[in-house]
């Protein structure tokens, strides 16, 4: 299972659980200033070993914005 299809479900299964009111755009803002955090250290170590894995989280995350919130 890739790491999309893993946290879509979590996610998912998050959203639908009752005890927890979270809205949309709490969601949204959450996962906006995440990848802006990895965005942050990506352009800050250009020629570091984690610039891949950051770039694929970052991918990660905007399909996962496309997916839930669109």
């Amino acid at each position: 299972m890739s790491l999309f299809s893993y946290l879509s479900l979590r996610l998912l299964k998050w959203k639908s659980n009752n005890n927890l009111h979270i809205h949309h755009w709490q969601m949204y803002h959450l996962f906006y200033y995440i990848s802006l955090i990895l965005i942050y250290f990506q352009n800050k170590s250009p020629n570091s070993m984690l610039e891949p894995r950051l770039t694929t989280t970052i991918n990660t995350i905007q399909r996962l914005f496309t997916f839930i919130f669109l």
